[in-house]
């Protein structure tokens, strides 16, 4: 009985401590204004802040905002470059032709976050356009909030759980022989 008890105290002791490692695993990231459409070939200074927890600004190594082409086939990365507060970022993002594009921002440590789609509309007159084709209009997702990754605490807890057990029959095995040599 004593082993069991033990045993879940490990598993306890493991789990509290497992938990908070996994505090600062994700960020929000908030532009500060979109343009009200992208045309092919221009090129745009989009500023965002990369926040912990969705609150706190906070400086990363890298960040780049990372967009797709309609056919899937290339990706294309505009980095990121710090300016002003804390946290605060610029990019200078150019879709080099029409269609309706997919894109994300990258945060340093943190899981990158999707943007969604958006729809970028022919060249301005004037401007070369290296695809004809046009996809239909669409409005441009909104931001979504990265999201801690379940799977990887679900599997920290459980690998915690196992060394605690594991942890916990040593030591009654070890308390056992020690009382029995007494």
């Amino acid at each position: 009985m004593r082993s069991i008890r033990l045993a879940l105290a490990a598993l306890a002791i493991s789990v509290l401590t497992a938990v908070p490692a996994m505090a600062g695993g994700w960020a929000v990231t908030t532009f500060d204004s979109l343009p009200p459409e992208f045309r092919a070939g221009e090129t745009h200074a989009l500023g965002y802040t990369i926040r912990q927890h969705g609150v706190t600004p906070i400086n990363v190594e890298r960040t780049e905002i990372r967009i797709t082409s309609p056919q899937g086939g290339k990706t294309l990365r505009f980095a990121g470059v710090q300016e002003g507060a804390v946290g605060h970022y610029v990019a200078k993002v150019t879709f080099p032709y029409e269609g309706r594009w997919t894109w994300e921002v990258t945060q340093g440590p943190f899981e990158a976050q999707a943007l969604g789609t958006t729809n970028v509309l022919p060249a301005a007159l004037g401007e070369t356009v290296t695809q004809a084709a046009q996809a239909a209009p669409a409005p441009a997702s909104a931001p979504q909030p990265a999201q801690p990754n379940g799977l990887l605490l679900g599997a920290l807890v459980l690998a915690s759980a196992g060394a605690a057990i594991l942890f916990g029959s040593r030591i009654a095995t070890a308390m056992r022989r020690t009382a029995a040599q007494a």
